[in-house]
């Protein structure tokens, strides 16, 4: 008798974490779609956990994939030009979970962007080559980015231990680390470039004239291309050096 009342015990301790399941089961199956009218965006903004995929085309448009719950505490605004992602505020718990945010994603298609910031560990894959005179590509948290480029300056930074991976080519690039995060510009073919690494994070680029290095920790910056000229400064323990 003793043994049944403990086995019912058990189940029931267990009961509301089963239904908490159930509940976030019904909300993370990708069962549903939503497509929402954005215009005259020249920069995306994601704020929260939830995935990116980008085309640059000759249209604007956004689609949501995910269940319908979920979907409907997606906030989309283009404020002064920036396409702005994020979660609805004052939410249960249970609507704000990682997993919830990560079983969403996005499919944006934009005409040009000059601009792409990511706060938080949701991941933004640019599908074809951003071009122009100037990219900004901002990464704060634990999130990825990779994208193609073709731009006379690219601007890339990142606070946290996330990744960012570009390839193609740029006339000068400026390439910041505060954390752990890795750049990853191996594929990347620049003219002039300004490395900086602030904490354990790595880059990798491809410098053909000028590389100007910093390095204050025990992160690396390593370079190809037999650039003309190199500039070092670092204290730590960490390596710059060519390849």
């Amino acid at each position: 008798m003793k043994r049944l009342l403990y086995s019912l015990g058990w189940l029931a301790a267990l009961v509301p974490f089963l239904c908490i399941g159930i509940a976030h089961a019904a909300i993370t199956n990708k069962s549903a779609d939503e497509t929402r009218q954005v215009s005259g965006f020249h920069a995306i903004e994601n704020i929260g956990s939830i995935d990116l995929e980008i085309t640059l085309g000759s249209s604007e448009s956004l689609k949501i994939i995910g269940n319908q719950e979920a979907i409907d505490l997606v906030e989309t605004e283009v404020k002064n030009g920036v396409l702005v992602i994020s979660i609805k505020k004052n939410n249960k718990n249970l609507f704000n979970n990682w997993r919830v945010q990560k079983n969403l994603l996005i499919q944006i298609s934009a005409k040009s962007l000059d601009a792409l910031t990511q706060r938080g560990s949701g991941d933004i894959v640019v599908k074809n080559q951003i071009q122009g005179d100037q990219l900004q590509v901002a990464l704060i948290g634990s999130g990825d980015i990779e994208l193609p480029v073709n731009v006379k300056k690219l601007s890339a930074s990142i606070v946290g231990s996330g990744d960012i991976d570009i390839k193609g080519t740029a006339e000068s690039a400026d390439i910041t680390i505060q954390g752990s995060g890795d750049f990853d510009g191996s594929a990347l073919k620049t003219r002039d470039s300004n490395a900086k690494v602030s904490g354990s994070g790595d880059i990798s680029i491809y410098v053909s004239n000028t590389l100007n290095a910093h390095l204050s920790g025990s992160g690396d910056i390593s370079y190809s291309g037999n650039p003309k000229e190199v500039n070092k400064q670092k204290s730590g323990s960490g390596d710059i050096s060519g390849r």
